[in-house]
């Protein structure tokens, strides 16, 4: 059965090799199934990372379209890259107030270190262009720890997945 889901994973497939038309065109695809379901509630998290997909392109017309169909989702059906993807969203087109906003609620709301160390490096960034050293230093201290922190999960991640993969072709039969 083709979903949304996995029509998304060709579309951001498509984006990480560069490809941006190709990945539209999947992103739309699923979008069309996700609208013609009624089913955006339960795909709330697709319609962020659509969103941000055409923030980053700078396609204003479809990030906007996004952006209105992502703020009708209720809350409790948020996907945890709600506030990143806005961020984006706002970083592309302003204003920068809002970016401040959901990057300030991406270091209260998540648990994924990179996330924190993008909004940090975001704010450090930000407030360092407008003059406000204090608070520059502070996200700087914020990027600083959260950044390392990821890159020591990715490590940890690393060395798990090169164990597990030891292990597999160690027990495989000859």
């Amino acid at each position: 059965i083709l979903t949304p889901v996995l029509v998304m994973d060709v579309a951001t497939g498509y984006k990480y090799l560069n490809k941006v038309d190709s990945a539209g065109f999947y992103y739309d695809k699923a979008m069309s199934m996700i609208k013609k379901a009624r089913s955006e509630n339960l795909y709330a998290g697709c319609i962020s990372e659509v969103c941000s997909h055409y923030s980053t392109c700078k396609n204003r017309e479809k990030a906007d379209y996004y952006l209105k169909m992502l703020n009708q989702i209720p809350e409790e059906y948020r996907d945890y890259n709600y506030n990143s993807d806005k961020a984006i969203y706002f970083e592309a087109f302003g204003p920068e107030d809002s970016l401040i906003y959901y990057n300030q609620m991406e270091l209260l709301d998540s648990t994924k270190y990179g996330s924190v160390s993008n909004a940090a490096c975001s704010l450090m960034e930000i407030y360092s262009k407008r003059g406000n050293y204090q608070l520059a230093c502070h996200y700087a201290q914020i990027y600083s720890v959260a950044n390392e922190a990821y890159l020591e999960q990715l490590r940890l991640e690393q060395t798990r997945d090169a164990n597990n993969e030891y292990k597999y072709r160690r027990d495989m039969p000859a």
